[in-house]
């Protein structure tokens, strides 16, 4: 009977919380102390909503959003330029492949001796290149190769990386500094950036200790992998 017929329920209550009146229109509502479960209905409404301060009412038609209009999420894959259907004839299909052009570079700039190399170049050069999957595509250059490529100069590249972030020489005014900027040991940035350039001594002591029986390849290996690697880079940022 809800959606034909609607009773309409009134029902006063004083400032204190007591039920002065109430009736309704059902047959047996009739007023003004009227006892019908719709009257009880609509008492244990008020005090749901005094608890909880919602009221559980029935869903209206302009209640949720139209969707009717919203386009449908395609599941597919897509479809490649090669199989595009152009039409049902077999000749119109190839003439239409053969005059249509899918690439868009000028055409002499098409298949060029020099194109691998030159996009190499630019994938290599282009900033943050490390972090897309497009890196993974080329191996790392060689270290060892490249130091010996540049012999020309007073220092190796290794040796100045170490001397700009002052892992060669350091003197007592930067060791004092650094001692008091690194108080707060772990919680403190700059501690953590020192302790991933620098020995702790208690690796010191290990490699002191060291024996012919140890494996030291595997040693220096372990010993690198405890370094922090987020606060080398963030070094290596700060330097480069």
């Amino acid at each position: 009977m809800k959606k034909n017929v609607k009773y309409n329920v009134a029902v006063s209550v004083n400032l204190h919380g007591l039920i002065e009146e109430c009736q309704c229109d059902c047959g047996a509502g009739m007023g003004p102390e009227a006892h019908c479960k719709h009257v009880n209905a609509l008492l244990y409404a008020m005090c749901v909503f005094s608890d909880k301060g919602e009221v559980l009412t029935e869903e209206t038609y302009t209640q949720k959003l139209q969707t009717f209009h919203q386009v449908r999420r395609h599941r597919g894959s897509p479809v490649k330029a090669c199989d595009l259907k152009f039409g049902t004839k077999r000749k119109a299909k190839e003439e239409l492949r053969r005059l249509i052009n899918y690439d868009p570079r000028p055409f002499f700039y098409r298949k060029a001796a020099s194109y691998i190399a030159h996009f190499r170049s630019v994938c290599l050069n282009a900033p943050n290149i490390s972090r897309l999957p497009l890196s993974q595509m080329y191996a790392p250059a060689n270290i060892q190769i490249f130091a010996g490529d540049h012999d020309y100069l007073k220092d190796t590249h290794e040796d100045l990386f170490l001397k700009e972030i002052g892992h060669v020489f350091i003197d007592s005014e930067t060791i004092t500094s650094i001692a008091k900027s690194t108080v707060m040991q772990s919680s403190d940035k700059k501690w953590l950036e020192m302790r991933c350039l620098r020995l702790n001594s208690s690796d010191f002591g290990r490699i002191c200790k060291l024996t012919e029986r140890t494996d030291k390849d595997k040693y220096a290996i372990d010993l690198t992998e405890q370094k922090d690697i987020s606060s080398l880079e963030v070094i290596l940022k700060d330097v480069f």
